[in-house]
């Protein structure tokens, strides 16, 4: 599957540019398919976007990361990719921009969606379908803000609209904030270095952020970490007290996620294939009739 993590807090020094070179270094070897960085200023609310359809091994020998030494960033997202739709390519790699009302958005996102979750989500929100299923979900999120929801709204909206039927692990950079959810089956974790003055970060595992620290050679492992809930919405932003703290906006809402347990459990197949499958809308699990 996908990696991701990123960083949030105060203005970026060398020790966060090396983190991050490891972090791209740390799973680049089982996602091959692309690396994607994306930088945010908060001062002067400029943005910096590099991706390549290439692993990350030969993303930073070739240079395309050497701008993390000469930026000033507040935020920073990492993605290293492993292709289940779209083509392998520059445009397909993740982040992925948009705009709302003419400022600049960024995604990205470790899971699955289908083909025909897609669509719907296409019909469902009037957006386009995307090359990369991920994309088509940003880009509903998009059409939501621009007929006036609120962005944690239109998160609420499409996520619920996807649970029952998508994996998923998302990270997402407006002007001011990020946004971290997720469903069961997909990781993510945040990770505390305020005591380094390194700020909060995230990373699919607590094993990616471990090696990353050990690549880049900085000690900031002083904090605590914690895995992100699921169908839990968390931001991260600066204007708290005390500084790049992590709040948690809402329980998000869910449809009840049916399960074909033949094709979703194959190793139950022996044992359960004389029983009758049925499903208990009170309890959300497929129980089994002896």
């Amino acid at each position: 599957m996908c990696r991701i993590a990123g960083y949030i807090g105060p203005v970026s020094d060398r020790r966060v540019s090396a983190i991050l070179r490891g972090l791209i270094m740390a799973e680049e070897k089982s996602n091959p398919h692309g690396t994607g960085i994306v930088l945010k200023d908060l001062k002067t609310m400029t943005n910096h976007i590099m991706k390549k359809g290439i692993r990350g091994r030969d993303f930073l020998v070739r240079g395309y990361a050497d701008f993390l030494w000469q930026r000033k960033f507040n935020f920073a997202f990492i993605h290293v990719r492993y292709m289940t739709s779209g083509e392998q390519s520059d445009r397909c790699s993740h982040p992925f921009g948009f705009r709302v009302k003419g400022i600049w958005h960024f995604g990205m996102h470790n899971g699955v969606f289908k083909d025909e979750l897609c669509e719907k989500m296409s019909k469902n929100f009037g957006c386009s379908v995307a090359d990369v299923d991920s994309e088509t979900f940003f880009w509903a999120l998009q059409e939501l803000q621009k007929k006036g929801k609120s962005l944690e709204e239109a998160i609420a909206e499409v996520t619920k609209f996807i649970s029952a039927e998508g994996e998923f692990a998302f990270a997402y950079m407006s002007p001011e904030a990020v946004y971290l959810w997720r469903s069961e089956g997909r990781p993510l974790s945040v990770f505390d270095f305020r005591k380094a003055n390194l700020g909060r970060w995230f990373a699919s595992t607590p094993a990616m952020m471990e090696k990353a620290l050990e690549i880049s050679g900085v000690r900031a492992k002083e904090g605590i970490d914690y895995e992100i809930k699921p169908f839990k919405l968390y931001k991260l932003r600066h204007r708290t007290t005390p500084s790049w703290e992590v709040e948690t906006v809402m329980d998000l809402p869910r449809n009840k996620r049916k399960y074909n347990f033949y094709k979703d459990f194959p190793w139950l197949n022996n044992k359960t294939k004389q029983n009758t499958l049925f499903y208990d809308e009170d309890f959300d699990f497929a129980v089994f009739d002896k």
